[in-house]
């Protein structure tokens, strides 16, 4: 069974609310209070380091980045360029090839970017880079959730 944890909003709406129980997120003074330099792996990478320093802004806006995060982040950006190179070999190649013999086979590269898909939708639960995550963090309004949502909705 899903473990659903409803916001301050919805406890308030529904007569629920406890502030003994509400979760607060210090100011944990270990997070980063900067933006780190996109890795030299990135650097080469566009889509790399274009979501290291958007998912870095975020983090560090809602002081949720450690150093310690550093390289699991930067597995994250780097595993998502591998999943969109591999969506560019689909889509110039297709799913599958057909052998001498008149067989027919899936390229690797598509269960290969399935697994890569998998692999960024679980890291980026853990970063807290998906909508629910972040319907789900303390300190996020339904307002500034609103606003975070259209600006995703118009690119």
């Amino acid at each position: 069974m899903a473990n659903y944890h409803k916001n301050k909003d919805d406890k308030m709406r529904q007569g629920t609310f406890r502030p003994d129980r509400e979760k607060t997120r210090s100011n944990d003074p270990l997070a980063l209070d900067y933006c780190p330099d996109v890795p030299h792996r990135l650097k080469e990478s566009k889509i790399g380091s274009n979501f290291w320093e958007t998912a870095t802004r975020f983090l560090v806006d809602h002081r949720l980045l450690h150093s310690v995060d550093l390289d699991l982040l930067e597995a994250l950006c780097i595993t998502l360029q591998s999943y969109w190179d591999l969506q560019e070999f689909i889509r110039i190649n297709g799913n599958t090839y057909t052998t001498s013999r008149g067989a027919v086979h899936d390229y690797p590269q598509v269960k290969m970017a399935k697994e890569d898909l998998n692999m960024v939708l679980k890291l980026c639960k853990l970063f807290y880079l998906d909508p629910l995550s972040r319907s789900r963090l303390p300190g996020i309004t339904n307002e500034e959730q609103d606003d975070l949502d259209r600006i995703l909705m118009q690119n």
